[in-house]
């Protein structure tokens, strides 16, 4: 099962604190060598939405959100149940401190 893990951080330009960065490197690496990491990374507050309407192309460019509520990070995790899903997602959050972060299954990953 793969999951697309979201941290729309509620204060994008507040980095981790020392601590919290050797936390956070801790945990990565301990998550890639269980396998468990697909991918990660990080996102700019700005894009493109490539619409089809009436049978035209148009290309708006972004920002699209406010940036309290835009995507910082996002990690793809394969893990083997919702509950395991949760338990590292759970540890991220404990790691990057008060906040929130999405978790969603993604379907037909491979």
């Amino acid at each position: 099962m793969q999951f697309l893990v979201m941290d729309p951080g509620a204060e994008p330009n507040k980095p981790l604190s020392a601590e919290q960065g050797v936390e956070m490197g801790k945990f990565m690496s301990e998550s890639y060598k269980a396998g468990i990491v697909v991918t990660n990374g990080g996102l700019p507050p700005k894009g493109s939405r490539i619409r089809l309407s009436g049978g035209k192309i148009s290309v708006t460019d972004g920002p699209f959100v406010e940036t309290k509520e835009m995507v910082l990070g996002f990690a793809v995790i394969q893990v083997d149940s919702w509950e395991e899903a949760i338990k590292w997602t759970s540890r991220l959050r404990e790691i990057a401190g008060e906040g929130e972060t999405s978790l969603i299954q993604v379907y037909g990953a491979t």
